[in-house]
């Protein structure tokens, strides 16, 4: 085997084993960004009635129940309710949840959009293999470093949820409008107008 055909083998070797960086991120990376959703959601539904109870014990509802003649048990109940609501949230800690999920999975995708640009740019310049090499085990090492980083676990079943929505298209820029014009090269005209 010639020295050009060692290097042409190994940069397909390497387009490969970038391809597979890209896969993993960028599915690794949107269930993390649809679980951080998912406890955006939950913080919310935690969150309103924390803060509708505590406001309302905290803005004298035993002087507005004794005001209208209400019962005066009914500001302990939204005492107790707020209290009972606040160590839900507390505990699950909703808010901290969904920020992991969602930095998380936005640097796997950062991770992924690299593995892209590895394999569709860098492979196809005139840069040293060696050089690659260097790259794509670094950009390995990324992957696996986050693969450590909290939050590790992903709820059941969002794998089938991401990859039903990059089947329909979702995460890419087919069938765009503003992307299909730019590659037909009508975004910049031929009179070196930006086409806008």
């Amino acid at each position: 085997m010639t020295e050009a055909d060692q290097t042409a083998t190994l940069r397909r070797e390497l387009a490969d084993e970038a391809q597979r960086i890209f896969i993993n991120a960028e599915y690794t990376g949107r269930q993390h960004m649809y679980a951080g959703q998912d406890w955006r959601t939950r913080a919310t539904k935690i969150g309103l009635p924390v803060a509708i109870l505590t406001a309302s014990v905290g803005s004298g509802a035993a002087g507005v129940a004794a005001l209208f003649g209400w019962d005066p048990r009914i500001p302990v109940v939204f005492g107790f309710g707020g209290a009972i609501a606040g160590a839900v949230r507390l505990f699950f800690k909703a808010d901290d949840q969904a920020a992991a999920h969602s930095t998380k999975g936005a640097r796997y995708i950062a991770i992924a959009g690299e593995a892209r640009r590895f394999r569709k740019i860098d492979l196809n310049s005139e840069a040293e293999i060696a050089g690659l090499v260097k790259e794509l085990r670094d950009l390995a090492g990324r992957l696996d470093a986050l693969r450590e980083v909290e939050p590790r676990e992903l709820p059941k079943g969002l794998y089938g949820k991401v990859k039903a929505d990059i089947e329909k298209g979702n995460y890419n820029y087919e069938n765009d409008p503003l992307w299909e014009r730019d590659k037909e090269g009508e975004q910049h005209g031929d009179d070196g107008s930006n086409g806008v």
